[in-house]
C-alpha cells in the first residue's frame, strides 16, 4: 500500500483511493461550484427579467403617449372636418334659393 499526502485534505491517504474524507471534500467543492453557477444563472435571469420589466414599462408609457397624440390628432381632424362641413353647408344654403343655384361672389 502506497501512501501520499493529499493537498486538498492535508492528510495522508492511500494511493489510488482518495479516502472518504477526500471524496467528501471533492463532493462539497463540486456542490459549491454548482451552487455558484446556479446563483450566477439566477442573477442573470433576474437582471434580464428586470430589464424586460423596465422595457415593458417604457413601452407602455410610449404607447400611452402615442395613443394620446393620435387621439388628439384625430379629434383635431374631426373638429376641423365638421367645421369645414358646417361652413360648406352654410355656403350651400346661401347659394341655393328655391332649389336653384345662385352665383355668389366670394371674397
Amino acid at each position: 500500500m502506497l501512501l501520499y499526502t493529499n493537498g486538498k485534505t492535508g492528510g495522508i491517504v492511500e494511493k489510488g483511493n482518495l479516502g472518504v474524507l477526500a471524496q467528501h471534500h471533492n463532493n462539497l467543492q463540486a456542490l459549491v461550484k454548482e451552487i455558484d453557477t446556479l446563483k450566477l444563472t439566477g442573477e442573470r435571469q433576474c437582471s434580464r427579467l428586470e430589464k424586460g420589466q423596465k422595457m415593458l414599462e417604457i413601452g407602455a408609457v410610449t404607447l400611452k403617449n402615442l395613443s394620446l397624440k393620435l387621439t388628439k390628432k384625430f379629434c383635431d381632424w374631426k373638429n376641423g372636418y365638421w367645421r369645414q362641413m358646417k361652413r360648406s353647408n352654410i355656403e350651400n344654403k346661401r347659394t341655393m334659393k328655391r332649389g336653384k343655384p345662385v352665383h355668389v361672389k366670394r371674397s
